[in-house]
């Protein structure tokens, strides 16, 4: 992935991120604000009680492990 790419995503992820933090708010749900997009979606599905991002997040962060 070359600089250009990386910066590409970062600012889709950014603007992902500030569209969620706006309806979290302009819904008044109870979930926290992350920083982080990864981190949101986890406090948003366990709002919902889901966990499939979850699994998939753990054996990402194993699988770049090794």
């Amino acid at each position: 992935m070359n600089n250009f790419q990386i910066l590409s995503e970062s600012l889709d992820n950014a603007e992902l991120l500030k569209k969620i933090h706006y309806l979290i708010d302009d819904h008044r749900l109870p979930i926290l604000s992350k920083d982080n997009l990864n981190d949101q979606i986890i406090e948003i599905e366990k709002y919902f009680g889901e966990n499939e991002f979850s699994h998939l997040s753990a054996k990402r962060k194993l699988s770049n492990i090794g």
